[in-house]
């Protein structure tokens, strides 16, 4: 399939799961006419220290240099 411009944006979003669930990895996928099949493996064994809070991952890890004595 030859994808438009929509098309483009779904498989862009697709790719980038990864930055937003660290415990997705991505599998096959295609995408069709007005929909996308994809297979999604989630592990939590990669997850390190992170809390989910909406799409985006927060790292609980704290930066020494922002530590107040």
């Amino acid at each position: 399939m030859i994808l438009n411009d929509f098309g483009k944006i779904a498989e862009k979003c697709w790719i980038d799961l990864p930055n937003h669930y660290m415990n997705c990895a991505l599998d096959e996928f295609t995408i069709m006419s007005n929909h996308i099949h994809g297979i999604v493996v989630i592990d939590d064994e990669l997850l390190t220290s992170h809390v989910v809070t909406g799409f985006k991952p927060v790292t609980t890890l704290q930066d020494n240099k922002n530590l107040k004595g």
